[in-house]
């Protein structure tokens, strides 16, 4: 029922409505104590959350990325002889 209740949460987020609109919705329909909707509903970021970060994320995501591939070329013999200054 969590689950059921998180996707819907998900999908009134996606559509842009906000969090109280959400829960008076949420609220209405089910018989879930409201503390227990409350936490679901504030586990979930809004729209307004995931464009703010979202650049962040990218860039993250991206120094993570390189850094596999520095270890991975780290770890072939031929670019350990290399002995580039600097890693």
């Amino acid at each position: 029922m969590k689950k059921e209740i998180e996707l819907r949460v998900e999908k009134a987020i996606l559509a842009g409505k906000t969090k109280q609109e959400i829960f008076e919705n949420i609220k209405s329909t089910n018989n879930l104590q409201s503390e227990e909707l409350a936490d679901i509903i504030q586990s979930i970021p809004s729209l307004k959350v995931r464009k703010k970060y979202k650049s962040l994320k990218t860039i993250l995501i991206i120094l993570l990325f390189l850094n596999v591939l520095v270890t991975i070329f780290y770890k072939i013999p031929f670019f350990k002889s290399l002995k580039i200054s600097g890693i």
